[in-house]
């Protein structure tokens, strides 16, 4: 969906450097003794040489390679079909992710309007970013994306020795968990008709992603909806109309237009749905 890199890209080895730094630095700029960071190491990238953090001694790096062989070992054993879609990479390595695609697992909102299940596979190797799992899909008619995972089942661990193990079991159950509440969220919205007026309020409330900055692009997206693709005027046309902004329109990086995909998701789910239930 945000593709800038291929996957041989991001499936690159991580080699652990010990730290050091010098004590002190006298009136002509030189430095003192040089002391090893205990209880620190660097990690680098092997096949660029390129540094990607600096982490605690006992943190220890899942390295994506791991996480997707672990993959495939429990797809091939659930006989689920996948394949990889784009991937994303941040300072040389630091942050990646890796798009994954279930082409069986489609959700029909109505006849002509398909989505196809994916997962992003978030990693870092800079002491900040966990190995997580966040669910999204992609609509086929209009090639947006959007992501679904919200933080209360989000999935992120910490990097220790285990944590291949424990991704591998959390991808399985996630998948299996997870599609039906997806398949739930698309229609709710797209079975509630939204009125013109209460339409308006959301377009100059939206806040996500900017409403005056970013108004023509909002109703030319409304338009494309609801006059070229022939959908009706409800929550779900309003959704699509702000992730269509936003994989298309709006000039940020591929990690922030993620992060608003999901913005927008959890405000559906936070502000629409209970009111669409009331």
């Amino acid at each position: 969906m945000f593709g800038n890199t291929t996957l041989e890209n991001v499936l690159f080895d991580v080699e652990e450097v010990e730290v050091f730094f010098p004590t002190d630095k006298d009136a002509e700029g030189n430095f003192g003794e040089v002391r090893q960071f205990e209880g620190k190491k660097a990690l680098i990238r092997k096949d660029t040489g390129t540094p990607l953090g600096i982490v605690g001694a006992d943190w220890a790096p899942v390295l994506n390679q791991t996480a997707l062989d672990r993959f495939d070992e429990i797809c091939k054993t659930s006989n689920i079909d996948y394949k990889f879609g784009d991937c994303i990479i941040k300072d040389g390595g630091a942050k990646t992710s890796i798009e994954i695609i279930f082409p069986d697992r489609n959700i029909v909102a109505k006849k002509g309007d398909e989505m196809h299940l994916r997962g992003y596979l978030h990693n870092g190797f800079n002491g900040m970013t966990s190995v997580g799992l966040e669910l999204g899909f992609f609509r086929l008619i209009c090639s947006n994306g959007a992501v679904i995972g919200q933080k209360d089942y989000q999935l992120k661990f910490k990097h220790t020795v285990s944590a291949e193990d424990r991704l591998a079991f959390a991808f399985a159950n996630y998948l299996e968990h997870q599609f039906e509440q997806t398949h739930e969220f698309i229609r709710a919205l797209s079975s509630h008709h939204i009125s013109d007026a209460k339409l308006q309020i959301e377009l100059e409330e939206q806040e996500i992603i900017g409403a005056k900055k970013y108004a023509d692009s909002i109703n030319n997206a409304l338009e494309i909806e609801l006059r070229d693709l022939g959908q009706d005027q409800t929550y779900w046309t309003l959704y699509n109309a702000f992730s269509r902004v936003i994989t298309h329109d709006m000039e940020v990086d591929s990690y922030r237009k993620l992060a608003l995909l999901n913005e927008t998701t959890k405000r559906a789910k936070s502000v629409w749905l209970p009111a669409l239930a009331a």
